[in-house]
């Protein structure tokens, strides 16, 4: 079988601050093929942006740094990289998409001329060519090429962030990271912004990485999901795996709190008790036992490994322990 594009292997990043260690993400494990979509699905706070962040080699120094793990991007380690080798590679073999297009683009330039900066500076055109690719690229995500001389202040939220993924594919990236990039906007401009991640996807043959506490989201774009919380990936399965037949209490406890159109009238809502744990307080076994309504002796004592309770799915819950799957 040939070889994950991203493998990340026990992953730890921490926040030192002078209140404490902050653990932000706490040995996490994931891989993407290539072509394949992974849904990254969880609270705020879950640690799923800190992930992104390490993955590019952006997690603020100090007060984060990544304390463990690997990162391992077609075969090679991106931790053991000089930050000159990140810059070559970020934009060009990886490129993300945060979720606030606002901030993401500079408001004194025009936005072709900032999707020809990537082009100019990681493939060498010359100006005048970069700039007829960007007018190209714009024109990909629906927006009319002879708007490339526009300024950000001149494009409304949704078309912000076309630009944004414009430039993040301008140079056929092998692997993109699309942070909650709908979260700003209403509801028909995000099934416009899916409709094009999917179809870019497809046309440039890339791997995607969606970040996204919007289970809708994920179930519309993904292959895999993984679900994290705390700072811990929690479980992992194909969506049709994940949203047909839940593991994971947390899962369960998710999907369980959305609105369902064919419950009867008047039917309340059943929201996960509690609240997230502080990353400075971590409970001492598994994360969720605080909130857990299965909660067992052993998850406040030891925190659980993954279990494989059916062929492709991971569950980081010792529901699952010599159980054949059945908890």
């Amino acid at each position: 079988m040939e070889r994950p594009l991203l493998e990340v292997q026990d992953l730890h990043v921490h926040y030192k601050t002078d209140d404490g260690t902050a653990r932000a993400v706490n040995g996490i494990d994931f891989s993407i093929h290539r072509g394949e979509t992974l849904g990254l699905v969880g609270e705020t706070g879950a640690g799923k942006t800190t992930t992104a962040l390490a993955l590019l080699g952006l997690v603020p120094h100090p007060p984060g740094k990544i304390t463990g793990g690997r990162i391992l991007f077609q075969g090679e380690n991106l931790l053991e990289k000089s930050g000159k080798e990140l810059r070559r590679l970020r934009g060009n073999r990886i490129s993300i998409i945060f979720q606030d297009p606002m901030t993401s683009l500079n408001p004194l330039f025009p936005a072709g001329k900032q999707i020809a900066e990537n082009l100019t500076l990681h493939q060498n055109l010359p100006p005048r060519e970069a700039l007829k690719k960007a007018g190209e690229l714009l024109a990909r995500v629906g927006i009319p090429a002879s708007r490339s001389g526009n300024y950000p202040h001149e494009f409304s939220g949704g078309m912000k962030q076309r630009v944004v993924i414009a430039m993040a594919l301008a140079c056929n990236p092998a692997l993109l990271i699309a942070d909650e990039p709908t979260t700003a906007l209403d509801v028909t401009i995000q099934a416009q912004i899916l409709e094009i991640l999917r179809d870019l996807k497809e046309d440039f043959g890339l791997s995607l990485l969606m970040i996204s506490h919007d289970l809708g989201v994920v179930a519309e774009v993904a292959d895999r999901v993984a679900v994290m919380y705390a700072g811990d990936i929690v479980e992992t399965g194909s969506v049709e795996q994940v949203f047909e037949e839940p593991r994971h209490p947390y899962t369960i406890g998710l999907l369980n709190s959305l609105p369902d159109i064919d419950a009867p009238r008047g039917e309340s809502l059943q929201p996960i008790t509690g609240l997230m744990p502080d990353p400075m307080e971590l409970p001492r076994g598994c994360s969720f036992a605080p909130r857990c309504p299965r909660v067992m002796p052993v998850c406040e004592e030891q925190k659980p490994p993954v279990f494989s309770p059916d062929q492709g799915r991971g569950v980081r819950c010792f529901l699952y322990h010599q159980t054949g799957g059945q908890p």
